[in-house]
């Protein structure tokens, strides 16, 4: 495997990609060794430490492959959150408890009910929402004036 690996570093596998992937709780994600199939030859790929990609809405995460040679993108924090957290009630989103997305080491990580903003605190209302109220706002401001 490449990268430099801290002595303190502590790798577990990602729940649902144990075979593919391993996450750090200082924050990283590697790939594991595994054979591929490249114009129906058996190669062996060798496992590294990902870069985080740019997810569609501006975090940063990580593409996991599936087994079945298809990807299924992550955001970061809750690739490791999902290794190195525990999560006993069940809640599907996760923010750094300093707020800093930046610093996504397991100790800074906590699991939420609700979608972080992106001010870092929870926010009670999903994007959205807000928009679909906005575009009514709008359409009844119009409707008064006209």
């Amino acid at each position: 495997m490449t990268g430099g690996v801290h002595p303190c570093e502590i790798w577990k596998p990602v729940p649902g990609f144990e075979a593919t992937h391993e996450a750090s709780n200082m924050g990283r994600v590697r790939s594991l060794p595994r054979w591929r199939n490249v114009f129906r030859t058996k190669c062996l790929q060798e496992g590294k430490v990902l870069n985080p990609v740019k997810l569609r809405y501006g975090a940063f995460g990580y593409a996991l492959c599936c087994g079945n040679g298809g990807h299924k993108a992550f955001p970061a924090a809750v690739v490791i959150a999902m290794a190195h957290v525990q999560n006993p009630h069940g809640f599907r989103f996760v923010r750094p408890k300093d707020g800093d997305y930046s610093n996504l080491v397991a100790s800074n990580l906590e699991w939420v009910e609700k979608r972080p903003s992106a001010k870092g605190d929870v926010g009670d209302l999903d994007y959205k929402i807000r928009r679909r109220q906005h575009i009514e706002l709008t359409r009844e401001v119009s409707d008064a004036t006209a």
